[in-house]
């Protein structure tokens, strides 16, 4: 039998502690992949994991394995051929490795490799978003139509400090905005958060694309600027591709209640959106937001996130989006183990034509079970309704088991 620490049966860190960095999927044929993520997340869990190996002083290397399995019971969906999706069940195996090489303590080179097979509900579609933001095989092939593939994030980072508290840190490489744009400790993170995309990042932003970014961080503050050549293959974006910009300014507040994060950002792209008209004149997609993450005691937390864009653009389904959660950390049920969490999203449809989204609402509770400091196995509800203008719209249940290891 394996003796392990005490202290490697506490919870898995949410949000900035536990690092978001995305998955990947290996999936065999339906029904043989739930077994085969459970019996490879098993053998792992028999080892101490650490948040990741330092191979050297300056060279460390990490791998997250994530095991999900979904099943999808579907009302008034279609799949993109116009076939009803009715009841389905997939499962995928994702595995993320990342590696960072530090010559000096102020530079960094850092890269994050993918390798995926199968898509899981994901790719089924039916719906106006994805039930599990994680990479998946779609996702890690031709990157944005660029021709690459499994290669999501390689960059190198050179931080100034001019004192204890304030440093600047100049980013440059293949970035994902999402780790500089739209921060949130309890809704950020969809291998041990919430799946759901909406309660992940709702906002036009970039991910595995030339950029660069500027962070200046202080005592309790911080403020990030991004810049990146981006391309997508979304219907309604030039196909050469398109330029954004954005800022998040962000700081912590220390109440009596507890501690809070409060995100404000702003982004915006040039102008390489068809318009939702019909007009030959693009236009640009114009955004803002506020994340905030607060905790209300020393096991309960909550979470907003609140934004809006303008309607023009044709890529757009939604114009505007409204959450909210919470994180209720076992020790209040005498539980230390778990940790459950709650949100529900209501999102505005951008269009106001025949087949357009009118508006989405989507609820999604987890219930999280750690097993060691870096594996935990858990269980995942979704409700996911769209209102389409001339007709009544899918709407679905999902049922999930999700299962992850990290070294």
């Amino acid at each position: 039998m394996i003796s392990v620490p005490k202290e490697l049966f506490m919870p898995m860190p949410d949000g900035a502690d536990a690092g978001r960095r995305p998955g990947v999927v290996f999936t065999q044929t339906r029904g043989q992949c739930g077994r085969i993520s459970l019996c490879i997340f098993l053998l792992l869990s028999g080892v101490s994991p650490a948040s990741a190996i330092e191979l050297t002083d300056k060279v460390t290397l990490g791998a997250t394995f994530t095991g999900v399995h979904q099943y999808g019971d579907y009302d008034d969906a279609f799949d993109d051929s116009g076939d009803p999706i009715g009841e389905q069940d997939k499962g995928t195996l994702a595995v993320d490795i990342k590696g960072e090489f530090r010559p000096t303590p102020n530079d960094s080179l850092y890269a994050v490799v993918s390798f995926a097979k199968g898509n899981g509900l994901k790719g089924l579609g039916g719906l106006s978003v994805v039930v599990n933001a994680d990479d998946l095989e779609d996702d890690v092939k031709n990157i944005n139509g660029r021709g690459r593939d499994y290669l999501l994030e390689a960059y190198y980072e050179h931080t100034f400090e001019f004192d204890e508290t304030l440093a600047l840190a100049l980013t440059a490489g293949l970035l994902d905005a999402s780790q500089y744009i739209d921060h949130n400790a309890l809704a950020d993170d969809e291998i041990i958060q919430f799946m759901n995309e909406v309660f992940v990042s709702r906002f036009f932003l970039p991910t595995y694309d030339p950029g660069i970014r500027a962070g200046l961080s202080g005592a309790g503050w911080h403020t990030d600027l991004v810049w990146m050549d981006a391309a997508t293959e979304t219907p309604g974006v030039d196909p050469d591709g398109y330029h954004f910009l954005g800022v998040d300014f962000g700081f912590s507040l220390q109440l009596p209640m507890g501690k809070g994060h409060y995100d404000i950002l702003l982004q915006s792209t040039d102008r390489a959106m068809t318009r939702r008209s019909g007009s030959e004149r693009s236009t640009r997609i114009r955004g803002a937001g506020v994340s905030v993450d607060q905790a209300v005691s020393e096991n309960l937390d909550v979470f907003v996130r609140l934004g809006a864009n303008n309607e023009e653009a044709a890529a757009l389904v939604h114009r505007a989006l409204y959450s909210g959660g919470v994180r209720l950390k076992g020790q209040a049920l005498a539980v230390p183990r778990w940790t459950l969490g709650a949100a529900f999203a209501y999102l505005d449809g951008s269009g106001d034509q025949v087949g357009d989204v009118r508006r989405t609402r989507v609820f999604e509770t987890f219930g999280r079970y750690a097993l060691t400091a870096g594996s935990n196995i858990g269980l995942d509800i979704q409700y996911v309704a769209d209102d389409i203008r001339g007709g009544l719209g899918p709407n679905t249940w999902i049922v999930g088991v999700r299962a992850n290891a990290s070294f």
